[in-house]
């Protein structure tokens, strides 16, 4: 992906969710299915997680089997920045791009909350750690996760999730168990993703892999990958996908094209780009493909669609930049979205036609004071607003001296198709006391203080009121 230039960066605190800290950038929110141990993303100009490709040190990590990568399996001290790109460049990038680019200065952290969860963490320019058992109401996340930077890059991760699951259904609760092996050696890339899953009723295994090797050949880039999958509701499935791209500056302009096969299917996407001294324009075109459970699922309550087609979608985008205050808007039209749907109690992915989504953000940020302000529409084909899309969401913080802010309003959105129900607005403040002893940060915060029960997602709330401490320092 191209990053000259390009996109939005932004540092991540260890003590903050990576879906919440993106909150505060332009036509961004954050995306959960509730506390620490479940799915969490960011939704980009309207767009759905899932949609996005998200990378560690630039290697893919998106799922095969689900097309998705959740942010929750990501250590903010390990990966302290994260650069947002629009799509455009991959199979998986849609909506978005999401680059978590790895910290190398030598530092330590410690963490605990007010349900006696923890974590901590060490890391120098060759590589480091973190883990702990994080604790949020009913939900568990214990993880430890390291990262190697000898002979490449290696990252790996074992985490034991126990979640709620969703209110009223306690069936959808249960035990998951995932690592992660990543690698990145000279043109070679490796992923292999492990998952169990055990509940009242099943006992599931699955492993993910992909393989990529990159070539240059006359300023084009040739990427070669093998997807596979091996699952107890998928079976065994592989494909291969061979992928064509081509980088290069037109005067002030940045622009990318690509073209994408996996022997069935062919896709493709640009991004273009131009810079100017106050403001920005882009424009993307984007394909998405159907990933392995939407296509071969077997399972007592939902199956696959063989015959999906890509996702498709344009995006235009303008920004304009000013001594400390911005406005920005942007267009989107889609095409072949893939949603499941229920028919006769059985979940089943179609594409269910396309859609518009346009809005526009305002901000400002000056002496540590930050405001935002996204107004935006997202609508099905057929009339209807797209689901968990707010129309105005609202965002503040403030860091001065001794005390960080933050303010998160999102409007009521509907959680079906038909229209029919809605999610409550959802609130969330936090504030935190910082304070620097022997070159130490310590940190004191209340996060939701109104101890609020918000939902991002039907049936899924988010944690309530929690006190934390934090000790950050620098070796």
């Amino acid at each position: 992906m191209v990053e000259a230039e390009v996109g939005e960066t932004l540092s991540l605190k260890p003590y903050t969710s990576p879906y919440l800290s993106a909150s505060s950038l332009p036509l961004s929110f954050g995306f959960t299915y509730g506390s620490y141990s479940d799915l969490s993303g960011v939704s980009i100009k309207g767009g759905h997680p899932k949609g996005n490709a998200v990378y560690i040190n630039g290697v893919l990590i998106n799922q095969p089997q689900s097309s998705y990568a959740d942010l929750t399996d990501i250590s903010q001290f390990l990966f302290g920045t994260i650069r947002i790109v629009d799509g455009g460049f991959s199979p998986y990038s849609f909506y978005g791009n999401l680059n978590f680019k790895p910290s190398r200065s030598k530092a330590f952290y410690g963490f605990l909350n007010s349900f006696l969860g923890f974590s901590l963490g060490l890391r120098d320019s060759i590589g480091g750690f973190d883990c702990g058992n994080l604790i949020g109401g009913r939900d568990t996340l214990t993880f430890l996760e390291g990262v190697v930077f000898a002979g490449g890059f290696w990252n790996i991760r074992f985490s034991r999730k126990r979640t709620s699951g969703m209110e009223g259904f306690p069936q959808s609760s249960g035990i998951q168990t995932d690592i992660r092996i990543l690698g990145k050696f000279k043109d070679f890339e490796l992923l292999i993703l492990g998952r169990e899953w055990e509940d009242v009723f099943v006992k599931s295994q699955h492993t993910n892999l992909r393989l990529g090797r990159g070539f240059e050949f006359s300023k084009f880039r040739l990427l070669t990958y093998l997807e596979g999958i091996k699952s107890s509701n998928v079976g065994e499935k592989f494909r291969p996908i061979l992928y064509i791209s081509r980088d290069f500056r037109l005067y002030w302009g940045i622009i990318s094209s690509n073209v994408w096969t996996d022997g069935k299917r062919i896709g493709y996407g640009s991004f273009l780009n131009f810079p100017l001294k106050v403001a920005n324009f882009s424009f993307s075109l984007s394909n998405r493909i159907p990933s392995f459970d939407e296509l071969y699922w077997k399972g007592a309550q939902a199956e696959g669609n063989p015959n999906l087609k890509n996702e498709k979608a344009i995006t235009l985008t303008s920004d304009l930049n000013l001594k400390g205050f911005y406005l920005s808007a942007f267009f989107r039209r889609v095409w072949d979205l893939i949603e499941w749907r229920n028919y006769g109690g059985i979940w089943r992915p179609e594409n269910v036609g396309g859609g518009r989504m346009w809005g526009a953000s305002f901000g400002a940020n000056f002496l540590g004071f930050k405001i935002k302000y996204d107004r935006i529409y997202a609508y099905y084909d057929s009339g209807k607003r797209m689901i968990y899309r707010p129309r105005n969401s609202y965002f503040a913080s403030l860091s001065a001296h001794n005390l960080e802010l933050s303010f998160l309003y999102l409007d009521p959105r509907f959680s079906n198709p038909s229209n029919t129900r809605f999610l409550d607005f959802f609130l969330r403040i936090d504030g935190y006391l910082k304070f620097e002893i022997w070159g130490k940060g310590f940190l004191f915060g209340v996060e939701n203080i109104t101890n609020r029960k918000n939902y991002f997602i039907e049936g899924y709330p988010s944690r309530g009121r929690t006190f934390v401490f934090s000790v950050f320092g620098k070796l």
